[in-house]
């Protein structure tokens, strides 16, 4: 066997793990089994060569520590990040100002998407879901119209985007409208989820449909006085 026939068989195997391992990943994360994950991905840094790869192994661990709510640790992970010299990483970006959004931080959160923003070359999808994170920062600032307008452009471009979706939900609830609310979640909920992190989706998803469904009965009781 010839030395580049022999390499390209190893490249191959080596691709061949590299993509049961991300299945394995998605598959752990769709199911929400965060244990598991954490396990993975500390083992993953215990035998780590590359920077790109402890840096993939603690983005990760961003994620886990965010769903499980662990904001410290999450942070603890970010500052790893960016002592590896992936400060200005876009992946880094959207999971800092998610982190922030959930801690009521939202003038930081904003900082940091806008500078994400600025990117050259940046990927349509993580722009989108730095807009979705920036729409967030906008509902919970009582900006009510900049986030209005800038969701409905983003759905015109992309009607079954779950987050965006979700995020009309949230706009909705945040107006008390209850019923466009329910609709706009229920809607996420019927496309294909093409995310990793589709447990947590459709964990809160479910959860906010059920604070609705109570509200709306209890809209619909009638009133003693």
């Amino acid at each position: 066997m010839s030395f580049w026939l022999y390499f390209a068989l190893l490249f191959i195997i080596f691709m061949i793990i590299q993509i049961v391992n991300q299945q394995t990943i998605d598959k752990l994360f769709k199911q929400g089994d965060y244990e598991k994950l954490e396990n993975r991905f500390k083992k993953m840094l215990s035998g780590a060569m590359s920077n790109s790869t402890i840096a993939y192994a603690y983005q990760n661990l961003i994620i886990i520590y965010m769903e499980t709510n662990r904001y410290n640790e999450a942070h603890e992970c970010i500052n790893k990040v960016k002592e590896l010299g992936f400060s200005n990483s876009v992946i880094l970006g959207l999971n800092e100002s998610a982190l922030l959004v959930k801690e009521s931080r939202f003038d930081e959160a904003e900082a940091v998407i806008n500078n994400c923003l600025k990117y050259k070359h940046l990927n349509k999808q993580y722009k989108v879901l730095l807009l979705n994170n920036l729409v967030n920062v906008m509902i919970n600032t009582n900006r009510v119209s900049e986030a209005k307008n800038m969701l409905d452009d983003l759905l015109k471009e992309y009607p079954t985007n779950t987050s965006l979706l979700a995020t009309l939900g949230d706009f909705y609830m945040a107006q008390n409208d209850f019923s466009s609310a329910k609709e706009a979640y229920n809607k996420s909920l019927q496309y294909p989820d093409n995310k990793i992190h589709g447990f947590s989706h459709v964990q809160y998803v479910k959860k906010q449909l059920d604070l609705i469904n109570t509200k709306l009965v209890g809209q619909a009781l009638p009133d003693k006085n």
